[in-house]
């Protein structure tokens, strides 16, 4: 009997051990990349599925946003009208109030102005009667 010596493809030479390596790796990357492509068109499934919900969700919450900018806007015009008549009112009361200040200096000048004249006559009726009382101690020693 003889014996069978197998030789393995390893055994043949360096060169055919590099290209099997190769192949190995290149088949491991190649499952590696469909398995990738498999996981991208799911995900893509998945998102074909749910960009409608999605959109809908997105376009419900900018609806939601516009709609309280709207009624927060109308609030805005309300305050901002509600001041300027508020201010509107206070210029009215101040104008109304220079008015009588106005018609208080009025009548504070015509005071003074009497007052003065007062003070003249009585200075005169001062001088006078000084006058009165100093021909009075002449006559009537």
């Amino acid at each position: 009997w003889e014996k069978a010596v197998v030789i393995s493809p390893r055994h043949l030479s360096p060169r055919s051990n590099d290209i099997q390596g190769l192949r190995a790796k290149f088949k491991e990357q190649h499952e590696a990349i469909q398995a990738k492509d498999e996981e991208i068109e799911e995900l893509q499934k998945l998102l074909f599925e749910l960009r409608p919900k999605l959109e809908k969700e997105v376009e419900g919450q900018v609806k939601g946003i516009m709609q309280q900018a709207e009624g927060d806007a109308e609030v805005l015009r309300e305050e901002a009208m509600r001041l300027r008549d508020a201010a509107k009112n206070r210029v009215e009361f101040l104008e109304a109030e220079l008015e009588g200040c106005k018609r208080e200096m009025v009548v504070l000048r015509e005071a003074s102005e009497h007052r003065d004249r007062l003070l003249l006559r009585n200075q005169a009726l001062q001088g006078d009667l000084d006058a009165l009382a100093a021909r009075s101690k002449r006559e009537h020693p």
